[in-house]
């Protein structure tokens, strides 16, 4: 789940590809990028009492991808050790 955000950044790019317009002189195409913020941290406890629970509870650190690397990018080992990840 994504917590409540605060809006830090707005661009617009009336040009994203160069300069072309339609002949009333309106731009061909915009760009528009908006850059949020959440105003708190994800943490273990907030993960676990969330809707995405069953997602946690299963979550495997060690159970590589096809290229054999955990969700960090670190190559498995499947020895152990670790927490995850999320912050206390």
């Amino acid at each position: 789940t994504i917590n409540d955000c605060v809006l830090q950044n707005v661009q617009i790019d009336y040009a994203p590809n160069g300069w072309a317009a339609y002949n009333d002189g309106h731009p061909v195409q915009t760009r528009l990028t908006l850059q949020f913020m959440e105003m708190q941290l994800p943490t273990k406890e907030s993960i676990q009492n969330s809707r995405i629970k069953a997602n946690y509870n299963n979550y495997n650190p060690y159970q590589g991808n096809a290229d054999n690397t955990n969700i960090t990018g670190v190559a498995s080992d499947h020895t152990g050790g670790g927490s995850g990840g999320l912050a206390d």
